[in-house]
Order: C-alpha cells, then sequence, then structure tokens
C-alpha cells in the first residue's frame, strides 16, 4: 500500500491497514508447499523517499500497489515516478474518485494495469447488456437507467436462488 503524508487522516485507509496486517500474520507459515509467500508493506511515498518505493517493488514478482488516495497531484506524481523508472509486473488498485482525475495520461491507467472497485459499472460490450437495453428499448421505449440494471441484476440474483 503507497500512501501519502497525510494518510493516517483516512477511515479507509485505516481499515485496509488493518487488514493487510491480518494478512501478513496469516501468510507468514513456513509451509514450503508455498514457496513465495505474499506478503503486504505500507509505504509512505514523498519527494523525499522514492528509494522506499524503488526497493520495495520486486523485479519478478507482481506488484499490486493499492492507493488510497484522492490527492489528483500526489496520485499523478506516483504514475509518472513508475513511469520514469521503467518498472514492469505493476498492477495498481485506486479509487472511484480517480475517474474525474485529468492529469494522469490514459496510457498510464493501462500501462499499470489500474483497478478501481466500481458498485455500478456497466460492461457497454457484454452480449447480456447489450440484449438488456435492446429488450428494455423495444419494452418501454427509452434507455435503461442505472436503476433499471441494479433492477435487472437484483432479480436476476433471486431468480437463481430459488
Amino acid at each position: 500500500m503507497v500512501v501519502d503524508d497525510n494518510s493516517g487522516k483516512h477511515k479507509a485507509t485505516s481499515n485496509l491497514r488493518k487488514r493487510f496486517n491480518e494478512l501478513n500474520k496469516n501468510t507468514n507459515s513456513n509451509d514450503p508447499k508455498i514457496p513465495v509467500k505474499p506478503f503486504v508493506k505500507e509505504i509512505v511515498f514523498s519527494d523525499v523517499n522514492k528509494k522506499t518505493l524503488i526497493t520495495a517493488l520486486s523485479d519478478t514478482l507482481a506488484n499490486i500497489i493499492v492507493v488510497p488516495s484522492l490527492n489528483e497531484v500526489y496520485v499523478s506524481k506516483l504514475f509518472n515516478f513508475l513511469d520514469s523508472k521503467h518498472f514492469k509486473n505493476i498492477t495498481i488498485v485506486g479509487l472511484p474518485e480517480w475517474t474525474k482525475f485529468e492529469t494522469i495520461e490514459s496510457g498510464l491507467l493501462e500501462k499499470f494495469k489500474v483497478h478501481i472497485p466500481a458498485v455500478h459499472f456497466i460492461d457497454k460490450e457484454s452480449m447480456q447488456v447489450k440484449n438488456f437495453r435492446t429488450n428494455y428499448r423495444n419494452s418501454y421505449g427509452t434507455e435503461p437507467n442505472k436503476y433499471s440494471f441494479q433492477g435487472y441484476d437484483v432479480a436476476f440474483y433471486y431468480m437463481y436462488g430459488l
């Protein structure tokens, strides 16, 4: 988890820190069947201590970086720094608010395989979504809104639970 100097003030960061500590406790076994034990580090990334981030990243293993920051300037600096060092095997997990950021190039979002959790994501390329939209338009003469999609998903979930 890469955080800024103010991260201690955010509840989400505190919750992530707690979960990561639990993960570290549960994966520090001496089981020889697990060749590489997953671990979580918390790194404060700033202009002063960039070297800490460099040494924490692996050249051979996958690096998943969670960045619980709403600070656009901070996130942009982190992306530009990672890009300048030509790191590979990086996946970044960000926040939904990042979709409104204007200073991060879309190429970097792709390069670092950015994942943004979203409750209301609609995959418009999915065949199910295309079929639903067509059927909805034919039935109601208008485009479905997010509540239409949510209603469909909930009904679909419970129908298969019967």
